[in-house]
């Protein structure tokens, strides 16, 4: 961290503040609306990587009542251990893919202002089950990919678009050909990433979110980013003059207000405050 910020902006104004790193401005935007809690500052760190960055160096700082929020993506949530408040957690991961997934709440996308089409919140649903069901192998790909990174980093390739995969041949082509990593870790003496190892990840992710997609395990599983976003277009919410993003930002504001007005909040957000609360509030 600079010195230059110094620890009144990076932390908050006294050692008593509470704050929270988060990604990114759409969660930030998120959970002020939903929490509305002004005891809880929350600040935008930039990635998952800077989240523990910036939560690891206040604590060392010193400052206890500092936490972060990070999605969970292909990795684990720690969902079963907020509420034991014996461990000393400094890192929250959320037990779904990511924020955007809280958003996908079919009666909250119907009921919010954002929807200028009139559109149900069964209509909603349907559209958004048969887009996740058309991106199976873009997401058996993205899924690989990030299994493969944990064994090599150099070169890594990103995800794909999501027109890009149609199939297991154009899902198995794009991990072999991008950017020509795979043909410099093949060449490896020792690696195990090899095609046959590549496909049989391909397939079994590919099984598991096919299945998945038949229960309502799917809204847990699959990248939410996405969806929200063919959500956005479904229900005309208005893009504005701004960014995409901007246009994310302000869906999920008109989601948090609907949840909050009919006290619909998802209950591992509520779960998560709560946890923050306790944590902080009844030690101080």
């Amino acid at each position: 961290m600079s010195g230059d910020t110094g620890t009144h902006d990076l932390y908050g104004d006294t050692v008593g503040d509470v704050v929270v790193w988060v990604e990114d401005e759409l969660t930030e935007a998120y959970l002020n609306r939903l929490w509305n809690d002004i005891e809880i500052r929350i600040s935008v760190a930039g990635c998952g990587s800077t989240v523990e960055a910036a939560t690891t160096d206040a604590r060392k700082a010193g400052l206890k009542f500092v936490f972060g929020v990070r999605d969970r993506d292909f990795g684990k949530t720690n969902f079963k251990q907020w509420t034991k408040y014996e461990q000393n957690i400094e890192v929250f991961r959320l037990p779904r893919h990511e924020t955007e997934n809280y958003l996908l709440d079919w009666r909250a996308l119907a009921g919010c202002r954002g929807n200028r089409r009139g559109r149900s919140a069964q209509d909603i649903e349907a559209e958004l089950i048969e887009h996740a069901a058309r991106l199976q192998w873009w997401f058996a790909t993205k899924r690989t990919l990030f299994d493969l990174s944990a064994k090599l980093s150099r070169g890594f390739p990103r995800g794909p678009g999501q027109t890009k995969i149609k199939d297991d041949r154009e899902a198995l082509k794009y991990i072999l050909t991008c950017r020509g990593w795979y043909r410099h870790v093949s060449e490896l003496p020792t690696t195990s990433i090899n095609e046959a190892n590549i496909r049989r990840l391909l397939m079994k992710h590919h099984e598991r979110v096919h299945k998945a997609l038949s229960t309502k395990e799917w809204i847990e599983v699959f990248p939410g980013k996405e969806l929200m976003r063919k959500a956005r277009s479904f229900i005309g919410h208005p893009k504005g003059k701004g960014s995409k993003t901007d246009a994310d930002i302000d869906l999920a504001k008109a989601i948090a207000e609907w949840q909050v007005e009919k006290s619909k909040q998802p209950p591992d957000l509520i779960a998560l405050r709560d946890s923050l609360r306790q944590r902080v509030f009844s030690s101080s």
